[in-house]
């Protein structure tokens, strides 16, 4: 749908294959043969807004995407379901209206449905880091990708883009249990390409600076190596005896594709109201590959740094979501935190970090 005063980017597919062709009497003769991939027309003012949401990573997320469309929340109601391991999660079924088709194709007329991790459900609740989260009074643009007869998010919190509304102000910190709460974490180091002593190595180092650098009432405690390669489930989770509940944590990576993450990384935080019962961190090894040294393009990530950050997530730390509006970013922060900076461990992007900085720090004392 060509439509005047957009930024219009059609993607062709030139297949050499079908182009290059021999003959006995004139040698190879080239007729191309060119197909349309995809076309995408945003106004130049969703254009920007993308572009300044999503800085470097704005043309990767769009060329990933199947489907782009803005829209709003119809309806939304928390739910049980399995998970792609079998295990019931607390996931969001959402009912999206589409109004405008940015690219792809999908019936406007009718109502989006879409399922993302994540809610409550009864007296727990389950927040997930890394992915994006919905509300009702929202207009956004979201990216999403085919996979099989289903769309998952592209990239995580990057497929979601906020234009404009509101959310709920935070009005009270999710905290562990106890004025000196001590998280013991365990974690399973298989992964094809790094030594399993190299990965609770980095796993200690960050661990080990949100309490030595943070000097902070806060601290983790290594408790070996688990054999868990999916987050926990709601049945793992007991609210009914909080103040006697000890902090724990299971670390490990995922190899296959689970649209419950498909950002770098994941926390999934289970809270009994404010306090945080349990943490679970994924590190997905189909999204990027991991390196311990630093990355050297946007297909790399470096261990140490995301676990650094992860562990800014599972101490309660907050920070604005890639795509939040300011309004929105300044709503998640509640007033507890101060929107990080590129310096900064727990800046919103991906980035190469080998210690906590000043922001970090005033982040974990606050808690």
């Amino acid at each position: 749908e060509l439509r005047g005063g957009r930024m219009t980017e059609i993607l062709l597919d030139f297949d050499p294959n079908l182009s290059v062709f021999k003959s006995l009497d004139s040698g190879y003769v080239l007729e191309p043969t060119i197909r349309v991939v995809s076309i995408m027309s945003m106004s130049p003012e969703q254009d920007l807004r993308v572009q300044t949401a999503l800085k470097d990573y704005a043309n990767i997320v769009v060329k990933e995407a199947d489907l782009i469309f803005q829209g709003k929340v119809n309806t939304l109601q928390y739910a049980l379901g399995n998970n792609a391991h079998g295990k019931p999660m607390i996931y969001t079924d959402l009912s999206l209206q589409v109004d405008d088709l940015l690219r792809g194709q999908v019936d406007k007329t009718l109502p989006f449905e879409f399922r993302t991790i994540g809610g409550v459900y009864q007296d727990k609740t389950l927040e997930v880091k890394g992915m994006p989260d919905f509300s009702s009074d929202e207009t956004f643009i979201v990216f999403l990708k085919k996979q099989g007869e289903s769309y998952s998010l592209v990239r995580g919190e990057m497929g979601k883009i906020s234009i404009s509304g509101t959310r709920p102000t935070v009005t009270e910190k999710s905290k562990w249990n106890g004025l000196n709460p001590v998280v013991k974490y365990s974690i399973n180091p298989n992964i094809s390409y790094l030594s399993a002593s190299n990965v609770e190595q980095s796993a200690k180092s960050s661990s080990l600076q949100w309490f030595s650098f943070g000097k902070a009432n806060f601290a983790y405690s290594q408790s070996g190596t688990g054999d868990e390669t999916s987050p926990r489930d709601v049945n793992t989770v007991n609210c009914s005896n909080v103040a006697l509940s000890s902090g724990n944590a299971e670390i490990f990576f995922s190899e296959n594709f689970d649209s419950d993450c498909t950002g770098n990384s994941c926390v999934f935080l289970w809270k009994c109201g404010n306090t945080i019962v349990q943490s679970d961190m994924q590190l997905n090894s189909v999204a990027t590959r991991w390196t311990l040294l630093a990355p050297t393009d946007s297909s790399e990530t470096n261990l140490q740094s995301e676990l650094l950050h992860d562990f800014g997530h599972i101490a309660g730390i907050e920070h604005c979501k890639i795509g939040d509006t300011t309004s929105i970013c300044s709503a998640r922060l509640g007033g507890f935190w101060e929107d990080f900076k590129q310096t900064d461990a727990m800046y919103r992007f991906p980035s190469f970090k080998e210690k906590i900085a000043a922001n970090d720090i005033q982040a974990i004392q606050i808690l």
